[in-house]
Formats: structure tokens, C-alpha cells, sequence
């Protein structure tokens, strides 16, 4: 049984000393770059190691698969590896927790990359895990662009080496990939700075814009507010033009009605009382004429229906003027009454000098202390007191 039991083993030990060969196999495959026939070996070799338990072939052949996956970006394939059952029979390895670590990263996912990350640098224990780990590590920092960090990953490698190699044969790749960490880092710095440059010539365009257009409003409120304005200015004028014409014309309408009421008398009265006027005082071979003229007055004076009727036109004519002015002013004279009612008929302050016969300066006196009169009032009469009296 024993012999039995040391020969399977033996034969088991050459079995997986085969497969073991497939995966140097498909290194060398991977040197020259035939990257198909690399992941054929790799793919034969840890199928086999699961379906035996052989738990390190299996571990190495994902760890070089990972590997290629990797670098040859194909990212799909290596998902489809993480979703295989061969993950679950591996140990986990600094190769893995990397993987995992960039996957993550380049998934936006920073808290479970920062924890697979941190569970490899754990398990960094040699120089040569040192050196997996940083350039690993190296490689991702660069991809997401952050360069600082990939600078220090690079360093780090660097130090790991003997001091004299890397003094000798190391520092010119060290000071190219720094340079080249600083152009880019540069490079980021001054797309920032336009991007911000941009940013700040799109806020200004945007605020003079507005501050133009701001002003272009104001000016045209402005123009349309003194539009507005001119145009309610000519409106009133044109008002106070039609309330004007409509005055005169009903000035001339009751000086129409003032003609008929006195028809061929209108006419010489005005006539006579001209000429009895400046003949008054002239000699007695005009006495005629100033006789004459004593009639017509007295017939004037006599006749009640004429003047009321006068009175009557003029109030249908100027807003009942002289209806306002007997009841603000009861203690007028008939005089006094007859006065203002011809005066505002339109006659001549020498007209009725000669109709009452009283002294023409004695009209302007009674007609300008009623005016200082009107002054005292203060009710709504005044306004049309003002209109007529002025």
C-alpha cells in the first residue's frame, strides 16, 4: 500500500511539474509578445491546478494572468477573472489586493481602492514585493493623472535598489521620470490656470454685458419717459387749445346773441356813444348828436327785458357768471349790477361811460375793487370770477 500510495504521488508531483512548466511556457511567450498563445498556456495550466486542488499552480497562474490582463488593458477579461471561481481557491496575494485596488480606483470607488491598497502594503515583506507594490502602484497614480503620487511610487523603487546601481544606471531614468512628472504636473497647472483665465474673461464678458445692457435700458426707459412726457404736454396744449376754441366760439355765439337782442340799436348805440363821447365837451353846434345819443341811453336804462335778457345770455354763455357774482356780492348796486353785466356783454368801458353817464374812471374803480374783492373769497366761485374779471 505504501509503494502504492508513493508511487500515485510521484506520478501527481510530475503531473503538476507539467502544468508548472506551461506557466514558464507562457512567460517566455509573453517576452516575445504573443500575448494569445501567453493566456493559452496560463488558462491550461490554472484549469487543471482547480480541478486538483493545486492551489499554488492555480495561485500563480492568476497572478500572471492578472498580470497580462493588465497590461493589456483588457479590462473585461479581467473582470470576468474576478467572477470566476478560481479566486475563491487562491490565497490572497499582493498581485490581487493591487488589482483590486486599481479596479476600484477606476471606478471612482476611493474608499474600498484606499482598503485594498492598504491591505497590500501589509503585505509587502520583501524587496521584491517592495518593488511590485510601488511600481504597481506607480502605474495607477500615473493612469488617474495624479502625478505627484506616481513620482514618490517611482522614488520609492529607486531606493530599493543598490545605491551604486542606482546612482550608475538608475538616477538618468530618475531624473527623466521626474521631469517628466514635473512637465505634466505643469502641464496641469496651466490648464487650470486657463480654465480659470476662461472662466474669469466669461464672468466679466457676462457682467459688462449686462452693465450694457442695464444701461441701453436705462436710456431707452429715459427716451420713453420723455416721449411720455411731450406727448402729455401736447396732449394738455392740445386741451387748452379745444377749451379755448370752444370759449371762443361761445364768446362769439353770445356776442352773435348780443347782436340780435340789439340789432340796429347795437350798432348805433356804439356809435353814438363814440361820438357823444368826444363831442360832450365840444360846442353847442353838436347838441343834436348829444341828444340823440341821451335817448338811446334812456331807452337802454328803462327797458328791463332788454337787460335781463342780457343778463341771461351771459350766464347760459360764461358759466352763470353773474348769478354767482349777485350771490357772493348781494350788496351790490343796481348800478354796480349794470356795470358788470355790460362789461362782461363786451361794451366798451367809454360805452358805458356814456350809457349810465358816469365818469369812464369811475368803471375802473368799481370794476378793480371788485377784483380785490374776488381776492378774499375762498370758495370754488373764485375760479370763474378769475377767468372773467382779469
Amino acid at each position: 500500500m505504501y509503494k502504492k500510495a508513493k508511487h500515485h504521488y510521484s506520478l501527481c508531483n510530475q503531473k503538476a511539474l507539467e502544468y508548472d512548466k506551461l506557466i514558464a511556457i507562457a512567460d517566455a511567450y509573453c517576452k516575445l509578445k504573443e500575448y494569445d498563445q501567453t493566456e493559452k498556456y496560463i488558462q491550461t495550466a490554472i484549469k487543471w491546478a482547480y480541478e486538483n486542488k493545486e492551489t499554488s499552480i492555480l495561485q500563480e497562474g492568476v497572478n500572471s494572468l492578472i498580470i497580462l490582463y493588465e497590461n493589456l488593458e483588457e479590462y473585461d477579461k479581467l473582470d470576468n477573472l474576478y467572477k470566476s471561481n478560481y479566486l475563491a481557491e487562491c490565497d490572497t496575494t499582493l498581485t490581487l489586493l493591487l488589482s483590486l485596488s486599481r479596479k476600484y480606483a477606476y471606478e471612482a470607488n476611493a474608499q474600498m481602492s484606499k482598503r485594498f491598497y492598504e491591505r497590500a502594503r501589509q503585505m509587502v515583506e520583501s524587496k521584491s514585493d517592495s518593488i511590485i507594490f510601488y511600481e504597481r502602484m506607480r502605474i495607477i497614480h500615473s493612469n488617474l493623472k495624479e502625478y505627484k503620487e506616481a513620482a514618490f511610487c517611482a522614488n520609492q523603487n529607486l531606493r530599493i535598489y543598490d545605491r551604486e546601481i542606482r546612482t550608475a544606471l538608475t538616477q538618468p531614468i530618475a531624473t527623466a521620470l521626474n521631469d517628466y512628472y514635473i512637465a505634466q504636473i505643469q502641464y496641469k497647472q496651466q490648464e487650470e490656470h486657463i480654465n480659470r483665465l476662461y472662466l474669469t474673461i466669461t464672468i466679466t464678458t457676462a457682467i459688462l454685458l449686462s452693465i450694457i445692457l442695464c444701461i441701453v435700458y436705462k436710456y431707452y426707459s429715459n427716451r420713453i419717459a420723455l416721449k411720455d412726457a411731450k406727448i402729455e404736454s401736447l396732449i394738455a396744449i392740445a386741451n387748452n387749445m379745444e377749451h379755448e376754441i370752444k370759449e371762443n366760439n361761445s364768446n362769439s355765439f353770445m356776442e352773435e346773441k348780443v347782436h340780435r337782442l340789439f340789432a340796429e340799436r347795437f350798432s348805433l348805440l356804439n356809435k353814438l356813444c363814440t361820438t357823444y363821447y368826444e363831442t360832450s365837451v365840444c360846442n353847442k353846434e353838436r347838441d343834436s348828436v348829444f341828444q340823440e345819443v341821451k335817448r338811446e341811453m334812456k331807452k337802454i336804462m328803462h327797458d328791463k327785458n332788454t337787460i335781463t335778457e342780457l343778463e341771461s345770455l351771459i350766464n347760459d354763455f360764461k358759466e352763470n357768471v353773474l348769478s354767482l357774482l349777485y350771490e357772493d356780492f348781494p350788496n351790490l348796486s343796481n348800478t354796480d349790477r349794470l356795470i358788470f353785466t355790460l362789461l362782461l356783454a363786451g361794451f366798451s368801458a367809454k360805452a358805458i361811460s356814456a350809457i349810465i353817464g358816469i365818469n369812464r374812471d369811475v368803471i375802473y374803480t368799481k370794476k378793480s375793487r371788485l377784483k380785490k374783492q374776488i381776492l378774499l373769497l375762498d370758495n370754488k366761485n373764485r375760479v370763474v370770477y378769475d377767468k372773467y374779471f382779469t
